[in-house]
């Protein structure tokens, strides 16, 4: 393809994930446009401003491999062990945040009222001390 004189050929270049294949022209607005792939083998049309800039760094599985990431650290942190102290001083044990949540929803004792009205806990060990007798 014939090129300008002054044209910066990305062609084999690495952008992050991404490595620019061959330029395809301009657009509507005469930005160039790329065809590039990604490590994980998708091809895909990219601006070259998008590559050299870095907004461009994979064809979106990366996106996809954080959010599934994050899901599971979530997942493993909702699974943690909790510790729940009534106000009249009965620790409730649970496997996880999720049995917890379950145990307050289903509890009409004044504990799940506390715990409902703006305590949000998460997946860490947790103790709910009785206001009256905690220290702090």
């Amino acid at each position: 393809m014939k090129h300008r004189s002054n044209f910066n050929d990305l062609t084999g270049r690495r952008f992050g994930r991404v490595t620019a294949l061959e330029y395809l022209g301009r657009d509507d607005y005469r930005n160039s446009l790329w065809k590039c792939r990604c490590d994980c083998g998708t091809e895909f049309v990219t601006r070259r401003n998008n590559l050299v800039c870095g907004k461009t760094r994979s064809c979106g599985c990366y996106r996809t491999e954080v959010s599934r990431a994050n899901i599971e650290r979530a997942h493993r942190a909702w699974r943690l062990p909790v510790v729940v102290t009534s106000p009249d001083g009965i620790r409730h044990f649970f496997a996880s945040v999720i049995e917890a949540a379950a145990w307050l929803r289903c509890s009409q004792s004044t504990v799940s009222q506390k715990l409902a009205s703006g305590k949000a806990f998460r997946g860490h060990l947790m103790e709910k001390m009785n206001p009256q007798t905690s220290s702090k």
